[in-house]
């Protein structure tokens, strides 16, 4: 799991929505579909569960061989973009949240952009965005330890 994923998720905790009838609406074939009162399984080995209290959507891209944020989010344009209008239209009619997620799970610095065309996306929808971020924090085997150069400077002098 190293690269870079944008999910969309639109979501509501009102329980007369029908998130199976928003999706068909807007023509995209989410990656999951949520809705109140669903059994979740989660975990490792999905022995987990939880009942679910809020019906959502979500798109993704699914992970990318990037290091850069913008190649994924273009990519999650590409899907979105030609039903941006209709995607719009619902979120306003249903009153639903939007969030955009940026999962950016790596072993190198990332490089970091959003194009202006996805800000604009994101203003037309009111969406949220939130960076979740799984960075390997070790070089060649070693942690990251910035004390061991202070120790060997004040040996030095």
């Amino acid at each position: 799991m190293d690269g870079i994923m944008v999910e969309l998720v639109l979501w509501s905790d009102n329980a007369d929505i029908s998130m199976n009838d928003l999706s068909q609406a807007i023509g995209i074939f989410p990656v999951e579909c949520e809705s109140i009162g669903d059994i979740k399984r989660y975990g490792a080995l999905k022995k987990f569960e939880r009942v679910v209290d809020t019906s959502s959507l979500m798109y993704s891209t699914g992970y990318i061989d990037t290091i850069e944020t913008e190649f994924a989010i273009n990519k999650m344009i590409n899907i979105i973009e030609p039903k941006l209008s209709k995607i719009v239209n619902i979120i306003d009619k249903y009153e639903l949240n939007v969030k955009f997620c940026i999962v950016i799970a790596l072993s190198e610095k990332p490089i970091i952009v959003l194009p202006s065309t996805f800000v604009q996306i994101m203003a037309k929808m009111h969406a949220e965005l939130e960076f979740d971020t799984y960075f390997d924090c070790s070089w060649k085997g070693k942690a990251f330890k910035p004390w061991l150069n202070i120790k060997k400077k004040r040996k030095q002098k």
